[in-house]
């Protein structure tokens, strides 16, 4: 059964248009009638709604929204809603409380105690007075468990942990925003390890609605890199910041990924459905920071034991082989100076005997030499005899010769003396003696020695052979230079041809 509007009528009369049988009410009479028909409801307590918020907008410390309720993606029952400012700041504490602070936005689903408002300007409407933070954190919640139920149906939730990390990880891919405090916090810890760690970051949203779509780029790009490990990371926030994370998009690019990822997302009390898929998840981005270094610290402490093990084990093993070796030194010293001393007992004995033998030789060679020096003696003065006779019968010989030759000699001149007194021979002999003048004075000026005079040298290799070129001279040769007073001994450092002029 419906309720009948009805509403006292007033007859209205216009000129040109026929009115009989028809009745019209004032805008504000249905108001009235219908604020009188819904008054039980805007006297009711309030109630508690359920919905997703939409168009949320604040002005003069009110916040304005509609409810809606959706089937399969669609809006099928919206109601405007106000909260005013001393209601709606009882319900950001009660939110903060939560770490529910960006709850009131839209698309999130929320749990409203509300009561009906009617007005003549805006029509019906609804008022909220409380909120339930169970009711948003459930909705949360129940997103979180859907999405991890499935990758676990699908056997996603274990497939990145396959993945091998390397003992220490050199090479890091970071997907963060690099605003944030949280990739700060990462990166500080890294670079104050002093470790051999580099960090390749792609940069990317971790709230709002670019979440999905700037991860999932971040992702690809760090894919192609040679990577030990990639690290997903964001700082702490709201239930409802942190719930962007919960993405089932993201989940199966991590599930699927070829290289291990890291997680740290949130505070400590804290798990998304990233760090459900993820290769290992840590609470914050210092945490992470932190266990890498700790990788390469305790490799260190395990290398630097290993270190001291090596040489306890080393000297250990040492020990009896120095003592052998001391032993056997010992021994070898005390050898040596038995044979040392038995082998000067037996050089000396061998001297002595060397020194008998040679004196014993050297006496000997002295009388042969006597005998030698005496017969030599004896022997030079008969060939000295001999010798002297001979060389008294060649001089004889000789001057005879020689008086023949000067006498066919004192003849030959005179006959030429006879020749020469005629004045052809003289003017001849005149003549002669002037060419042979002028041919002295010829050789004079050509004789080198005049040339050395005037400032010339003569250059000769190392066989003596004169130089006329530089073509047969080469670097490094030894030569000889002649000046006139003395010669010049020297090496060709440099050939240089005489440029044509």
């Amino acid at each position: 059964m419906g309720t009948e509007l009805s509403l006292p009528h007033s007859t209205c009369k216009a000129p040109g248009v026929a009115t009989e049988g028809r009745t019209f009410a004032s805008v504000s009479r249905v108001h009235s009638r219908l604020r009188k028909l819904l008054e039980p409801a805007l006297t009711a307590k309030p109630f508690w709604i359920r919905a997703e918020l939409s168009s949320v907008s604040g002005s003069g410390g009110r916040l304005y929204c509609d409810l809606v309720e959706l089937k399969d993606g669609r809006v099928v029952a919206k109601l405007r809603c106000t909260i005013w400012p001393r209601e709606l700041t009882l319900i950001r504490e009660r939110l903060a409380a939560a770490r529910l602070d960006d709850l009131l936005g839209d698309g999130n689903e929320v749990g409203l105690r509300c009561h009906i408002q009617y007005h003549d300007l805006y029509g019906m409407s609804v008022t909220a007075v409380d909120v339930d933070p169970a009711e948003s954190l459930g909705a949360l919640e129940r997103k979180r468990i859907e999405i991890v139920r499935k990758l676990r149906k699908e056997n996603l939730l274990a497939k990145n942990s396959e993945n091998v990390v390397p003992v220490l990880p050199r090479r890091i891919g970071l997907v963060a925003s690099r605003d944030t405090a949280g990739y700060k916090d990462f990166v500080t810890t890294i670079a104050a390890s002093g470790y051999a760690i580099t960090i390749f970051a792609a940069d990317a949203r971790v709230e709002g609605d670019a979440t999905e779509a700037s991860v999932l780029r971040a992702l690809r790009q760090l894919a192609s890199m040679d990577l030990d490990v990639v690290v997903l990371l964001r700082g702490g926030g709201s239930r409802v910041s942190l719930s962007y994370m919960d993405n089932e998009a993201i989940a199966r690019a991590i599930a699927s990924y070829k290289i291990p990822v890291w997680t740290a997302i949130g505070h400590e009390i804290d798990t998304s459905v990233l760090d459900s898929v993820a290769h290992t998840s840590f609470k914050t981005p210092t945490a992470v920071g932190e266990h890498l270094i700790a990788r390469y610290t305790q490799a260190d402490e395990k290398l630097q034991g290993a270190l001291r093990e090596l040489r306890r084990l080393v000297q250990l093993r040492l020990r009896p082989e120095r003592d052998r070796i001391d032993g056997s030194g010992e021994r070898i010293r005390s050898f040596a100076k038995r044979v040392l001393r038995e082998r000067r007992g037996e050089g000396e004995s061998h001297a002595h005997r060397f020194r008998l033998l040679v004196q014993k030789r050297l006496t000997t060679e002295d009388a042969q030499l006597v005998r030698f020096r005496t017969e030599l003696e004896s022997l030079a003065r008969q060939q000295s005899s001999v010798a002297f006779r001979a060389l008294l019968e060649h001089r004889k010989s000789l001057h005879k010769t020689i008086g023949r030759a000067l006498n066919t000699r004192i003849d030959s001149k005179k006959r030429l003396q006879e020749r020469l007194v005629s004045q052809a021979v003289f003017n001849r002999l005149r003549s002669e003696g002037q060419r042979t003048a002028a041919w002295r004075q010829v050789l004079r000026a050509a004789d080198p020695a005049r040339n050395l005079e005037r400032g010339y040298a003569l250059v000769y290799d190392q066989e003596g052979a004169l130089l006329r070129s530089i073509r047969d001279v080469k670097k490094g040769q030894p030569l000889r230079t002649e000046l006139v007073d003395g010669f010049v001994q020297s090496t060709a450092e440099t050939i240089m041809e005489k440029a044509d002029e």
